[in-house]
């Protein structure tokens, strides 16, 4: 393989260009970097962490509007009374909606990212419970690496991280092609790199 390629204009330009992604988006991402990192070992080693869950209960006042969207509580509007208990209690889109027309009864179920939150309206006794559970802050930490439970921005946080250290691995790529020596060294820890894993894959994981 000849790398005259790499003297040419068009080649140092790309090189340039690459060293800028590489240096600002690693100082950039350090930190969201190293969070998946330790993450994913708080993943594979569940057992290293224990401890009880946090369980709360409270009684907040019923708001007006509220009161008005149940009063007729053969056919509720199920969208206003999320966005009131939105509003209120700052839980949206509830896993699951119960109604009990007979006890006057409505529960909702919302998943949290390191637990749970049940709202519970009372039509006829104009109370409003709020009952959440969570975990550690290692329950939260590795939700978050999985983006369970996490809302759409954080899904989107994932996204980008996942995009821009694909940019990052890449830039630092065409850097090594830039330099004649470690540059046969670099490309053969890169094949390495890549059967390994899939060598562990196919002698150990289990089928």
């Amino acid at each position: 393989m000849t790398w005259n390629w790499t003297k040419t204009h068009s080649a140092k330009l790309v090189f340039k260009v690459s060293r800028l992604v590489h240096i600002y988006l690693s100082t950039f991402f350090l930190s969201l970097l190293m969070f998946f990192c330790v993450t994913g070992i708080f993943l594979n080693h569940t057992n290293w962490f224990t401890g009880d869950d946090t369980y709360a209960k409270e009684q907040v006042p019923m708001p007006m509007d509220l009161k008005q969207t149940l009063s007729d509580f053969t056919n509720p509007s199920l969208l206003d009374i999320e966005a009131i208990v939105a509003r209120e209690s700052g839980y949206r889109d509830p896993r699951q909606v119960d109604i009990d027309r007979d006890l006057k009864e409505i529960i909702l179920d919302y998943p949290l990212a390191n637990g749970f939150a049940t709202v519970i309206l009372n039509g006829e006794a104009s109370t409003m419970h709020i009952e959440k559970q969570t975990g550690n802050l290692v329950v939260l930490l590795n939700n978050l690496h999985k983006g369970r439970h996490t809302g759409r921005v954080w899904s989107w946080v994932i996204d980008a991280s996942g995009l821009f250290i694909s940019l990052l691995s890449l830039s630092g790529l065409v850097i090594l092609f830039q330099k004649a020596r470690g540059r046969t060294a670099g490309i053969v820890l890169i094949v390495l790199g890549s059967v390994l894993p899939w060598l562990v894959v196919v002698v150990w994981v289990p089928k």
